[in-house]
């Protein structure tokens, strides 16, 4: 998605994405290969990750400098242990940061920023993407947020957590936002569909005997994946990993609230990778990781995404 957007700003400037040859965000391990590729208009350089950081010293880290006290030493080890790390990647920032008129980092918590910010912050933007986690109390943060030339947020909530909560004001500063680019109409499920998402009248499950197949595909949207995952009511849905960091702990906290105080069926359809466990719960449904055809019929399906 990143890519598809530097795409169009690649149309007017020379845009190189500087990254690792990592495929997965728990595990850093490399899985690319090294070198230079263009990726819609856009130069991709990828670069080893040095070292991947042991997942059970991490965690046992992170236990510590939340319980106890800590010092700039052990803030700078979480991070990088927070991943990834690659020397590779800072050699040619040291070398070539001259030649870029902006550096844009996206991430507070990793190496990479942290790392890379120290090396040109007069022409570094940073969009810290923040969450409220104990970790945003590190001393660090201040010292990071106020060398970048300038802030970008996503969202006003970061503004807030950055003035209130980490204690800085920057320099400069904007309340970007993420953009989000419709799809097309699509004729699916209508037109072109799999023989298996054939709607019959049973499966349409509107009532409404006056609907008929030569309709508006609006008419029966989402029916093949409410009948593929036996959603009969309404659902709500969400898509993305499945994980901590994306809130989805509190997210399924407070929907098994929601479900227990109400009278009439509601569900709720996690859609992605699941990287953390989920409870087993009557109102809970896992779709997994669905290809983009699917994807689009399960927005169409839900009451509420």
């Amino acid at each position: 998605l990143l890519l598809g957007r530097l795409g169009q700003v690649a149309k007017r400037h020379d845009v190189d994405v500087l990254t690792t040859t990592a495929r997965d965000s728990t595990t850093w391990k490399n899985e690319y290969s090294e070198g230079s590729d263009r990726v819609r208009g856009a130069l991709v350089r990828r670069f080893a990750v040095s070292a991947v950081p042991e997942q059970s010293a991490f965690v046992e880290l992170s236990r510590r400098l939340r319980e106890g006290p800590r010092c700039r030493p052990d803030e700078l080890q979480w991070v990088r242990h927070q991943g990834p790390y690659s020397s590779g990647l800072f050699e040619h920032l040291k070398r070539q940061h001259r030649s870029y008129d902006a550096l844009v980092f996206f991430g507070l918590w990793h190496p990479l920023t942290v790392n890379g910010l120290e090396i040109s912050p007069e022409r570094s933007v940073l969009f810290p993407h923040l969450q409220l986690r104990p970790e945003l109390r590190f001393d660090l943060w201040a010292d990071v947020l106020t060398s970048a030339r300038a802030i970008g947020y996503f969202a006003n909530s970061e503004r807030r957590l950055v003035h209130a909560y980490v204690g800085v004001a920057p320099q400069f500063e904007e309340m970007i936002g993420i953009g989000v680019v419709p799809p097309a109409q699509q004729t699916y499920p209508r037109h072109q569909q799999d023989p298996a998402d054939v709607i019959t009248a049973e499966d349409d499950s509107t009532g409404d005997d006056e609907l008929s197949l030569d309709e508006s595909y609006l008419a029966g949207r989402g029916v093949p994946f409410r009948r593929r995952h036996r959603l009969y009511d309404n659902f709500a849905l969400y898509g993305g990993r499945v994980e901590p960091d994306n809130g989805c702990e509190e997210m399924l906290d407070y929907f098994d609230t929601f479900a227990t105080d109400r009278d009439e069926d509601m569900r709720l359809v996690l859609m992605g990778v699941k990287m953390m466990t989920v409870p087993e719960a009557p109102y809970l449904r896992l779709a997994g990781v669905l290809p983009d055809r699917e994807r689009m019929t399960a927005y169409e399906a839900a009451s509420v995404t």
